[in-house]
């Protein structure tokens, strides 16, 4: 459904398999479904809007609590930031939080799946399920959003 946070399961991929078990749980990306076949995420080329809803068997999806216009804001917003370019930074920053240091670096403009998606969660005004976590989107990861948002 448009605005649906759609959260996306390792494959068998090593670098899934690293995100997965430093991240405890079973997600490693997440995107924004527009509708009518539509997703917006952050990939290492960028910010990107593409078509092909991904099969249910490898993802699990949950509607943000915001309303119908907060929703449609925030989707205003992710579809303004398509080209800008990827999070490194925020990688490099959830390594460090994985070895038990919490330091942010951040580039503005530039984030990973979870960050984006932390943002717009954000700007639609549907990020209360993460307290605190949402005042450092750059260091939440795809678990932190399904254990926030209750998603099994």
């Amino acid at each position: 459904m448009r605005g649906d946070v759609i959260l996306f399961k390792k494959t068998n991929n090593p670098v899934d398999w690293a995100i997965a078990t430093g991240t405890g749980g079973p997600y490693v990306h997440t995107e924004i479904d527009l509708g009518n076949g539509q997703l917006i995420g952050a990939h290492f080329t960028g910010i990107v809007l593409y078509n092909g809803v991904p099969a249910p068997d490898n993802t699990s999806r949950f509607s943000p609590p915001a309303s119908p216009q907060d929703l449609e804001y925030g989707l205003a917003w992710a579809i303004q930031q398509v080209g800008k370019q990827y999070g490194w930074s925020d990688i490099a920053s959830n390594v460090l939080k994985l070895c038990g240091l919490r330091i942010e670096f951040s580039e503005p403009g530039h984030w990973d799946c979870s960050d984006f998606v932390t943002r717009y969660l954000t700007v639609a005004r549907a990020a209360s399920p993460l307290g605190k976590l949402s005042e450092d989107p750059g260091l939440v990861s795809p678990n932190d959003l399904a254990r926030a948002f209750n998603v099994r």
